[in-house]
């Protein structure tokens, strides 16, 4: 897939004002905007965004295998890490999740436990009853409204 039609399954796949509750049970993550380089979100109180660029690199440096969000924070730590924010792995997960680019995020988002999925090559075709688990809110439908 080239980057071009990655951003638009991104946008497609979570319009802004899509909300995500955490898988770690700790809270949301609402999309605010995208753009045309980076995506937007807030998580608590804070703003941050994640740049298409460094979504796309993590699609193809770990596509086929399953990721970790200490090797999202190894790979690229500028973005991931603690020079970035550690929460734009778990907003990533959400994100390529409702996109059909992993089919679950398992873990706990701990040491020892990280969260982790495994990347698809490609956007994964929905089954019709498909309910996203960690949909709070989205304008494509209701919390516990099936999602194609």
């Amino acid at each position: 897939m080239d980057k071009r039609t990655f951003v638009k399954v991104i946008k497609n796949a979570a319009p802004t004002g899509t909300e995500f509750r955490n898988p770690s049970d700790r809270g949301t993550s609402k999309l605010l905007s995208h753009s045309a380089n980076y995506t937007s979100y807030q998580r608590g109180k804070s703003a941050i965004t994640l740049g298409y660029d460094a979504m796309f690199d993590v699609l193809n440096t770990f596509t086929n295998k399953m990721v970790t969000s200490t090797d999202m924070r190894e790979h690229n730590p500028s973005v991931f890490g603690a020079k970035g924010h550690p929460c734009n792995c778990t907003f990533l997960f959400l994100v390529f999740l409702a996109a059909g680019l992993v089919d679950d995020i398992e873990g706990e988002g701990k040491s020892g436990n990280p969260f982790r999925a495994f990347i698809l090559p490609e956007p994964r075709q929905r089954q019709s009853d498909w309910v996203n688990p960690y949909l709070v809110h989205s304008s494509l439908s209701r919390p516990g409204v099936k999602v194609a």
